[in-house]
């Protein structure tokens, strides 16, 4: 899953260029993508029960939760705009 993540970052960073890093949803995915790394490398190389491995986690889980949430809410007012428009396609 994490390596679908980096795939679809990558092909959006190659074809918008130097314009990908003006769009803040696209710092998230940065964000969630390089936390998620290293919190397979603290699991491997630190050990599961170390304070740094928690936190890591901790720290992914609160970017995965403010991302769905945003997501929700967009996808929500989305709908609301569409709903008057039967050419719109979700």
């Amino acid at each position: 899953m994490l390596l679908r993540a980096v795939y679809i970052d990558m092909t959006q960073l190659r074809v918008a260029g130097a314009h990908y890093f003006e769009d803040p949803w696209n710092w998230v995915d940065m964000l969630n993508i390089g936390l998620g790394y290293w919190n397979i490398y603290n699991q491997l190389y630190t050990g599961t029960l170390e304070l740094v491995t928690k936190l890591v986690l901790i720290a992914l889980i609160i970017v995965c939760l403010f991302e769905i949430i945003l997501l929700h809410e967009n996808h929500r007012e989305l709908q609301l705009h569409c709903h008057h428009d039967p050419l719109c396609v979700l």
